[in-house]
């Protein structure tokens, strides 16, 4: 099968986070449960949690998507959009390099 364009960024960026000793948990809810959550969790250290919603490239979050990410912002959570596997290793750089500056 294969991959979806929005796989093809995803993929590469977890496990690039898994060799930096970050832990995943794919957001995947099934029937009946609310959708448009961010795609995975991202377990960063010192029990920080990070929220990535994955795109194609140049796709932006559906309004249904945006409102669960203005909410999960609202109350303090750090979620970043990524539609380039490039940019989404940069950002797991950039996360872990915050918590051991204590800027995160």
């Amino acid at each position: 099968m294969a991959k979806t364009e929005e796989a093809k960024v995803r993929d590469p960026v977890i496990d690039y986070a898994h060799k930096r000793g970050v832990r995943t948990i794919r957001m995947y809810f099934g029937p009946g449960i609310q959708t448009g959550w961010p795609d995975d969790l991202f377990l960063l250290p010192g029990g920080r949690p990070l929220l990535i919603e994955f795109k194609a490239p140049g796709e932006e979050p559906t309004k249904k998507q945006q409102i669960k990410i203005d909410l999960l912002e609202e109350f303090g959570y750090a979620v970043e959009v990524c539609d380039n596997k490039e940019e989404g290793k940069k950002l797991i750089d950039e996360y872990l390099y915050a918590i051991g500056s204590g800027n995160f």
